[in-house]
């Protein structure tokens, strides 16, 4: 986090770090308007203002997909993209953050140029699929439950995640559409948005 400096992308200001007690705190820029899905909620917002949260968002998003190596966010959603003073969105929670891999032909995350033309049916081979799925937990948030994954949360993770493959720059993508749909449908106070997966 660092390394990262992008006005739609959470600053970070420090580190301090309690050894005796074995913790840490990430100092991070903060931001009056809470969370997108909290902001949403507060007041009703016109097109031009839900125009500009999804597009500050995939701008933080192209940020971090661009960047050399490419880093993938892993967990993003409305709670995990805050609001500044100046409406603007600003992606924060790196937790599920990972530098995406890059082979030396230029493919990423375990994707080859032969997957393109059948080489091997397009599969990842770096990243078979576990056992098992994932365990879900369901994780109390206020008055609602959020169903989460190990690290990811299952309403804005793309299918392949739920099944066990890694987030990658697609999944990213797939979930920043989610918070697009609800920016778009989160109208009145009291706004509750109930999605099947």
């Amino acid at each position: 986090m660092a390394g990262l400096s992008h006005k739609n992308v959470v600053r970070l200001l420090g580190f301090v770090e309690g050894l005796e007690n074995g913790i840490a705190w990430i100092v991070m820029a903060w931001e009056p308007n809470g969370n997108v899905k909290e902001f949403l909620g507060m007041e009703r917002l016109e097109v031009p203002e839900r125009i500009s949260l999804i597009l500050d968002t995939f701008e933080g998003l192209k940020y971090l997909h661009t960047r050399q190596p490419p880093i993938c966010h892993g967990d993003l959603k409305s709670l995990n993209i805050l609001v500044s003073s100046s409406y603007r969105a600003v992606i924060t929670d790196f937790g599920s953050a990972r530098v995406v891999a890059q082979g030396p032909d230029g493919a990423i995350d375990g994707e080859s140029d032969g997957a393109m033309d059948g080489e091997n049916d397009g599969e990842a081979t770096e990243n078979p699929l576990p056992e098992q799925c994932p365990e879900i937990k369901v994780v109390p948030n206020g008055n609602e439950l959020t169903l989460t994954g190990p690290s990811w949360s299952v309403r804005w993770a793309a299918p392949e995640v739920v099944d066990g493959k890694p987030q990658n720059l697609p999944s990213d993508i797939w979930s920043a559409a989610w918070v697009c749909w609800e920016v778009r449908c989160l109208e009145n106070l009291g706004a509750r948005v109930a999605v099947l997966i």
